[in-house]
Formats: structure tokens, C-alpha cells, sequence
């Protein structure tokens, strides 16, 4: 009996340190435990993987008869043992083992004092050191809550026509013949709001279905993005320094999407630097709850959730605006104030104007935008290809529209 039980036993540490040696190796080496000092306590890395492997026979594995054990032998010979099986086919072992690290930083940050950051930060007594272990996100409904009506045929996909690429592609490379800017940010629905947008993508190009990777084409890219500034920058600082607040954007890859915005765990990852709400104190104006990675292991529902796009912050608490657990933003009279809208290649973030008005009038800021377009004829085997990268700088002005305030072009041939 003795050793039948200690075969059980050596079984499951096997299955849970064996198949999973690389995730526990991951685990130790980024840092999910780096945050305490345990040399100070004589805590080795040796005694974090006895206590998790032991705390699992503690909570059941491999359970009765080692019916835990043998239902993942099961799944290992269905799915196979590997990483390419199926994530839904999880075993129990790991799920054990999850559940033993979860308790063990709980642990951890009652009786080990943590080290200073990188930025020499020492996290305080209301850290969130679950942040880091997060696969599961209760707060998500989307897949649930019936979705309301949004107006997203405001944001009508524009046909594009290429030129042949007989004729001179070079000089239409060189071309800025993309619509206004007014027409790109501002939409009125068939209500006759008026909305804009705070960023907008849109991509396209000319390749067909059937074209290999190989096959020169034409294509372009837009990207219109915002920030809000207390103080006038443009013609103060270098425009090379203002773009940085332009190319990186705001995003939150741990926050659940129902902490947003005032949430312990998100204000303490925007504390830390891993997510950059602002940037040389220009706040950008949309914030990405991002999904993917590690969220993949969420099998509630039936298909992956996207990432959602948010207004930012500082619009969200002053407009007082609700989200409507799908993508929209509503006001205390349940009126949708923002939304987000479009696929991958050609999607907005859109907010009502009077609303967005109403905020910098009462909050003294502007609204810049930057918008950043690529156009090119791509030539991956050959020397004939070319591209243009152009950059143009704008003010909104709620009583004026939109004022171009800079423009520059970058050529590659």
C-alpha cells in the first residue's frame, strides 16, 4: 500500500513538474516572485517548488484510487502532452498547481517584505500581487449581455481605386489625395448626432485573394490618434518629442474590463509604468483593455473575447459616463455618449461632440490630433518598390472644426 500510494504520489509530481517544467521555469523566471526578498527570508526556489507541489496533494491531486491523476493520463492520451493540444483540454495537475501559486503569493506578501522595483519603487501593504496571475476575467459579460444598437454605419467603409500599376506608382506614392480630415473624424448619424472620433484606423490595399506574398502592390494605412493637453505644445517643443505621445497608445493587458476606470488593479498598473496613460503630459484620449496571451485559457465562452478600446480616464469620470458592458459608454439618463466601432483595418473609437465640447470647455484643455499615413508600392523581390511615411499635426476647435497646425513627409525609394 506504502508504495502504491508513493507511486501515486511520484506520478503527480511528475505530472505536474514534468509536462509543466517549462510554465513552472517561465513562472520563476518572469519575475512572479522576484517582487519579495526571499534571500532575506532563506527562501529558495527549491522550497517555493516543494510547498506548491505539496500544497497540491494537500487540495486533492491525485486525488481518491489517484482518479485525478488518471483523468489527466486521459486527457494526455486523447489531446496529447505537448503544447499544441488543445487549451480547453486542460489537466487537472495544472489546475492544482494554479491554485497552489495563487495561495502562495497570498502568503508570500503577508510575511516577506518586498523588494524595491526597477524604478526603485517599494509596492505598499495594498499591493495587488494577483495582478500578475490573472486568466479569468468575471467582469466580461459580452459573450452574455445582449448588445445594444449602436450607430455604426457612420463608419462606412470608403471603396478606394487604385491606379494600374502601369502607370507612374511613384508619383502616386507621393500623392496626399485621402479625404479631409473633417470627413474622417466627424460623422453624423442617422439621428442627426453628430459624433467624432478620437482615433481612427483605416487600411487598405490592392492585392487579390489568389496573389502570392510575392506580388507587388499597392496599398495604404491611416491612423488618426488624440490626446488631451492642459497648455499649448505645438511650436513650444519639438515635434519629434510630441510624437512620442502620438505612436505608443495606453494599454492594459491585467485590468478587468469592469475595473475600468478607477479600479485598485488598473490605477496600480498605470502607477507602475506598465500602462502609459500619458506621455510628457499629454494624455492620450483611448486606453486598450487588451485580451489575448494568457486570457486565451478563458473557455467560458464559446469564442475568444476581443480587446476593447475605452475613452481614457479623464473623459470617462468627468462625463460621468457607464459602460454598457459591450462597447459602449452611456450617461447617468442611459444616452450612449461613446462607442467603438469597425473591424481590424478599418475601426473608430467615436464620442458625441457636444459631450466632447462640453469637456474641454469646462476643463480648459485641447484636443490634438496627429495623423500618421503610409502609402506605398511594395515590391518584396525586386528594388523597385517605394514608400512615404507623412505626418500631420492638428488642433480641434469646437466652434472651427479641425486646424492643420503642422505637416512633414519622410520618403524611402
Amino acid at each position: 500500500m506504502h508504495s502504491t500510494a508513493r507511486g501515486n504520489a511520484d506520478d503527480s509530481w511528475h505530472l505536474l513538474f514534468g509536462p509543466h517544467y517549462e510554465a513552472w521555469r517561465c513562472l520563476r523566471n518572469q519575475g512572479r516572485f522576484t517582487g519579495f526578498d526571499l534571500k532575506a527570508a532563506s527562501v529558495s526556489k527549491e522550497n517555493i517548488a516543494c510547498w506548491i507541489m505539496v500544497e497540491a496533494l494537500k487540495l486533492g491531486f491525485p486525488g481518491y484510487k489517484g482518479g485525478a491523476l488518471n483523468y489527466d493520463r486521459a486527457l494526455n492520451s486523447e489531446f496529447g502532452s505537448g503544447r499544441a493540444r488543445a487549451g480547453y483540454a486542460e489537466r487537472l495537475g495544472k489546475k492544482y498547481y494554479w491554485i497552489s501559486l495563487n495561495r502562495l503569493l497570498g502568503i508570500l506578501s503577508d510575511h516577506i517584505p518586498p523588494c524595491a522595483s526597477y524604478q526603485g519603487t517599494v509596492p505598499g501593504p495594498d499591493h495587488y500581487w494577483s495582478v500578475d496571475v490573472r486568466k479569468r476575467d468575471l467582469t466580461d459579460m459580452r459573450d452574455v449581455v445582449s448588445e445594444r444598437s449602436y450607430p455604426d454605419s457612420i463608419l462606412r467603409r470608403r471603396e478606394y481605386v487604385f491606379p494600374s500599376h502601369e502607370s507612374d506608382v511613384k508619383k502616386w506614392v507621393k500623392t496626399d489625395d485621402f479625404v479631409t480630415h473633417e470627413t474622417s473624424l466627424f460623422c453624423t448619424d442617422a439621428n442627426g448626432v453628430v459624433w467624432i472620433a478620437l482615433q481612427r484606423n483605416e487600411a487598405a490595399n490592392d492585392l487579390g485573394e489568389d496573389d502570392s506574398w510575392t506580388t507587388p502592390y499597392l496599398s495604404f494605412d491611416v491612423f488618426y490618434t488624440s490626446v488631451l493637453a492642459d497648455e499649448e505644445i505645438f511650436g513650444t517643443k519639438s515635434y519629434d518629442r510630441i510624437d512620442r505621445a502620438f505612436s505608443d497608445h495606453a494599454s492594459c493587458y491585467r485590468s478587468f474590463l469592469g475595473e475600468y476606470p478607477g479600479g485598485a488593479a488598473f490605477s496600480q498598473l498605470v502607477e507602475e509604468g506598465s500602462t502609459n496613460t500619458q506621455c510628457d503630459g499629454l494624455v492620450r484620449t483611448m486606453v486598450t483593455l487588451s485580451r489575448g496571451g494568457e486570457w486565451e485559457y478563458e473557455f467560458t465562452s464559446e469564442t475568444d473575447q476581443p480587446s476593447l478600446d475605452v475613452p481614457c480616464q479623464d473623459l470617462v469620470k468627468a462625463l460621468g459616463l457607464i459602460w454598457d458592458q459591450q462597447r459602449g459608454w452611456l450617461d447617468e439618463a442611459g444616452s450612449l455618449v461613446a462607442f467603438t466601432s469597425g473591424p481590424y483595418r478599418n475601426n473608430a473609437l467615436f464620442i458625441r461632440k457636444s459631450a466632447l465640447d462640453c469637456f474641454l470647455e469646462e476643463t480648459g484643455r485641447s484636443l490634438l490630433y496627429r495623423r500618421f499615413a503610409n502609402r506605398g508600392f511594395i515590391d518584396q523581390r525586386g528594388d523597385t518598390g517605394s514608400q512615404i511615411d507623412l505626418r500631420t499635426y492638428l488642433k480641434y476647435i469646437p466652434k472651427d472644426g479641425l486646424m492643420v497646425v503642422h505637416e512633414e513627409s519622410e520618403l524611402f525609394e
